[in-house]
């Protein structure tokens, strides 16, 4: 049973007679639809899944970017706060 996939391999699998067959043609047509509605929604998936992912990565690399812009706007503010310090008030060793 491992090696079935799809409706048609399973069929091939049961090796059904043509009597049998066409017993349950409404059910094998139903069966090979719902396959391949799987199939579509699975292909919508992925491709929904792929394009979440590069979004996703978008935004991790964008928020990378932000926080190194506010390390240097920390260091740059801590450098000008130093600078403004009034000569008396700074302590010298």
């Amino acid at each position: 049973m491992d090696n079935i996939k799809t409706v048609e391999d399973l069929i091939r699998a049961k090796n059904l007679t043509p009597e049998e067959l066409e017993l349950h043609r409404e059910l094998i047509e139903e069966c090979r639809e719902n396959e391949k509605k799987i199939n579509e929604y699975c292909n919508a998936a992925r491709e929904n899944l792929q394009r979440m992912y590069n979004a996703l990565d978008d935004v991790s690399k964008k928020a990378t970017e932000i926080h190194d812009a506010f390390e240097r706007l920390v260091e740059e503010t801590e450098n000008l706060s130093l600078r403004l310090i009034p000569d008396e008030k700074f302590h010298h060793e």
